[in-house]
């Protein structure tokens, strides 16, 4: 019994408990559009507090895209997936009015399919 347990629920009330997550966009877009509008997604979000401010850190630099992470506070915890499926909404609904498109950053060639010429008819015999 030498383990320290920490009670989230009274940390989340005292302190605040984080929510976060990871979304990636291709390189193209402005690193500084990207932050505010997740900022503005997070705060339009309900059960998401003001203060701390929510921030945004860059995860990776991967070969087509770069991860980032929208963090913001809330003093629930029991809301959690309520806040978190809010966040998603949230930040469709601003990408969506700043014309930002959220899709994957690899692009895939589609392959017409093969033509495929008919076999002629056999000869009569």
């Amino acid at each position: 019994m030498n383990s320290q347990t920490t009670n989230l629920s009274e940390s989340a009330r005292t302190k605040g408990l984080i929510v976060h997550f990871s979304l990636t966009l291709g390189y193209e877009i402005p690193w500084r559009q990207i932050h505010q509008l997740l900022i503005e997604a997070a705060l339009n979000t309900p059960d998401v507090l003001p203060n701390p401010q929510p921030f945004v850190l860059e995860e990776a630099f991967n070969d087509f895209s770069i991860t980032y992470q929208i963090n913001a506070y809330i003093n629930d915890p029991g809301k959690l997936s309520q806040v978190t499926s809010g966040l998603r909404q949230n930040i469709q609904d601003k990408f969506g009015e700043a014309g930002v498109a959220i899709l994957s950053p690899h692009y895939y060639t589609m392959m017409p399919a093969p033509e495929i010429t008919p076999r002629p008819p056999a000869p009569d015999q």
